[in-house]
């Protein structure tokens, strides 16, 4: 499997101009890999502003990056603040986009305590393990590795 891990300067809290770079970057890399990993919070950046920046899994993020993964014909990986199904608490949700158009979700386990994220994001519970291309892949979010 061909994987492009992304390691990029983050606008911070502008999802929108975040989104229209990784467009240029991943229409780039069409027909050259198959997993594309985006860093942690893709979108805002390591932001604690999660009541304005909080997105459902059908908002912009996740419907714009689904799209460049059915156009590009490749899956992408990474978090983004996601709303919590009450509509007011928020957890960093890691996801898996497939190209086939399917996604998959997993909220980080581990908060890291020292960036003040557990003050901000409640803890996922769900261990989450896609499979693609015949590899199986566990999602993680950066401390959920300890």
């Amino acid at each position: 499997m061909r994987v492009t891990l992304v390691q990029n300067d983050i606008v911070w809290e502008h999802p929108e101009a975040n989104l229209l770079y990784y467009d240029s970057l991943l229409a780039g890399l069409t027909g050259k890999t198959d997993l594309v990993l985006l860093p942690e919070l893709c979108t805002t950046g390591f932001s604690m502003k999660t009541a304005e920046l909080a997105e459902s899994d059908t908002d912009r993020t996740i419907t714009t990056l689904s799209h460049m993964a059915v156009n590009y014909n490749m899956a992408i990986a990474g978090s983004f603040i996601g709303l919590a199904s009450n509509g007011k608490d928020s957890y960093n949700r890691g996801f898996f986009l497939h190209p086939d158009g399917r996604r998959d979700f997993s909220n980080k386990r581990h908060l890291f305590r020292m960036g003040e994220e557990t003050a901000h994001f409640l803890p996922g519970n769900d261990r989450t393990i896609i499979s693609y291309r015949g590899w199986n892949i566990r999602l993680l979010i950066c401390y959920d590795l300890r």
